[in-house]
């Protein structure tokens, strides 16, 4: 059952692996092409959902392991590309098929997503904004910024959430 489901987009939430991560699976209901953003381990629920689309790409938000350890599975199973940000792409398990930078959007079906870079959680974070949906990886959480390694990012993530998201 789709977490968000209208006309214009479906969207698909699960929670992967042993620190509940969650990975999306966002469809296109006019074409049934697919995205799905992160990755994390053991994701046969986001791929068993998968199945009836055609994923045209897979989205990571940042280049923790618990966000990509299950991206050689994903892609095994749906032979979609890889996309990340350049300042993330050198830890990913497998190197992204193509970057992106801050401001992009990416069209699948009739779904645009835009991409927001937003530092400070890891170089390369970004979040994807799909209407008024955004998907932020662990740049925000529940009540607030997602861990930082120093003063300095997260003052960076502040900024960001406030400045851009």
């Amino acid at each position: 059952m789709p977490l968000l489901y209208d006309k214009a987009i479906k969207v698909f939430k699960t929670s992967c692996g042993p620190y509940d991560n969650n990975a999306y699976l966002i469809v296109c209901p006019q074409t049934d092409h697919s995205i799905i953003i992160d990755a994390p381990m053991w994701p046969q629920e986001l791929l068993d959902e998968a199945k009836n689309t055609v994923v045209k790409a897979v989205l990571i938000t940042h280049n923790h392991k618990d966000h990509l350890a299950g991206l050689k599975e994903i892609v095994d199973a749906t032979g979609a590309p890889v996309q990340a940000h350049g300042e993330d792409a050198a830890a990913l398990p497998i190197p992204p098929s193509s970057l992106v930078n801050d401001g992009d959007t990416i069209t699948v079906g009739t779904i645009t997503l835009k991409v927001i870079h937003t530092p400070g959680h890891t170089p390369g974070s970004v979040c994807y904004l799909v209407g008024n949906h955004l998907f932020s990886g662990d740049t925000l959480f529940p009540g607030g910024p997602g861990r930082s390694g120093s003063p300095q990012d997260l003052r960076q993530t502040i900024k960001n959430i406030t400045e851009k998201l």
